[in-house]
């Protein structure tokens, strides 16, 4: 059991931290999983922090959304103050990071305390709106959400890399017919790159995670919502969660077919 303490008025310390991106992504094991901790001293005047933190490490290298599996259970915080703020995704935000989606097995970080299960997700209008479980809750001041009970599968859209797709979105539909919309993310090398923001070959992403259930993906205009195409797209699968069983499965996703003229 490790115990963090923070006493240095000039930095903003960080017990732990999570990261959006994995060093080797295509091995299906957790990318970190933090259990037993105790986190006492945050978020006062003497320390400008958090507990927990979603870093930004890794996201230069043009991947904004989530693409890591992580999952934390049995964390305990020790005063009243560290408990009021515990976590912050704002930082990764701000930064552009999205579809943050981490499992917490017993509910640790759950403001209502219900002492269930549940995902840690980024506090974005698409995170929320097929959840399963019981619903969402907001930690304040955090930029995530609690999700009780649910069970999500992150799951990326890959394609066309350049700038120009900006002006493209994702349509989500599931079989009841609800429906929300994924903005196309990559991240931006700057005018002093414009070669990297313009290469077809680098990949941006439209991601989200997703219960159990059958999805229609298509995608259209942001201004005329007209459906359109991103010159090319594929389903990227994420290694599915291994507390839970009720995600999104490999075959649940099919492209909306674009009508011929």
């Amino acid at each position: 059991k490790s115990q963090w303490w923070c006493t240095h008025p000039k930095f903003e310390i960080v017990g732990l931290e999570f990261y959006m991106d994995r060093l080797e992504p295509l091995r299906p094991e957790n990318s970190m999983v933090a259990t037993g901790l105790s986190f006492s001293g945050f978020g006062n005047k003497k320390c400008p922090g958090v507990a927990l933190t979603m870093g930004v490490t890794f996201m230069e290298t043009g991947e904004l959304s989530y693409n890591s599996r992580e999952q934390l259970s049995n964390i305990t915080f020790m005063d009243e103050e560290t408990a009021a703020s515990p976590i912050s995704f704002c930082k990764a935000m701000d930064y552009g990071g999205t579809s943050i989606a981490i499992q917490d097995l017993d509910g640790s970080l759950d403001p209502n305390k219900s002492g269930m299960p549940g995902f840690l997700v980024s506090n974005e209008t698409k995170m929320a709106t097929f959840v399963n479980g019981i619903g969402c809750t907001e930690i304040p001041g955090s930029c995530a959400m609690f999700c009780q009970e649910a069970c999500l599968r992150n799951i990326k859209v890959r394609a066309n890399g350049a700038f120009s797709q900006q002006h493209v979105e994702m349509v989500v539909t599931n079989a009841n017919g609800k429906m929300d919309v994924v903005g196309w993310s990559r991240y931006d090398f700057g005018p002093e790159n414009l070669s990297y923001n313009t290469r077809i070959e680098w990949e941006g992403s439209f991601g989200i995670a997703l219960p159990a259930g059958l999805y229609n993906f298509g995608f259209r205009d942001k201004s005329t919502l007209q459906s359109v195409w991103p010159d090319w797209a594929y389903i990227d699968y994420e290694p599915a969660p291994t507390a839970c069983t009720e995600y999104a499965a490999d075959n649940s996703i099919e492209f909306e077919s674009l009508p011929i003229f």
